[in-house]
């Protein structure tokens, strides 16, 4: 009994081979093929939308200019914010 798990630890310690590069899987489930998915903005973006918005989820991104407009879910009061590179607020309907 000893022997066998021995075995299966040797075995395993010299076949497995961890996962070289996992890549991430974007299924973009209702959001328009246009638009970018939420993963792919600045940090600084996302940390001023989680402050502003701190209990909505964006449904996706497009960038205009210097400015990120960042859409919400059809169940929002909101449709639409806009953001600077840098993170600033600029405006929202």
């Amino acid at each position: 009994m000893i022997l066998i798990g021995l075995i299966n630890v040797g075995l395993g310690l010299t076949i497995y081979h961890a996962p070289q590069d996992p890549a991430r899987i974007d299924v973009g489930v209702g959001r328009p093929l246009d638009m970018m998915p939420p993963s792919a903005l600045p940090t600084v973006v996302v940390r001023a939308f989680v402050a502003r918005y701190p209990h909505t989820i964006a449904l996706g991104a497009t960038h205009s200019g210097s400015s990120y407009v960042i859409a919400f879910p059809a169940s929002s009061p909101q449709h639409h914010a806009t953001f600077a590179d840098n993170g600033a607020f600029l405006s929202e309907d």
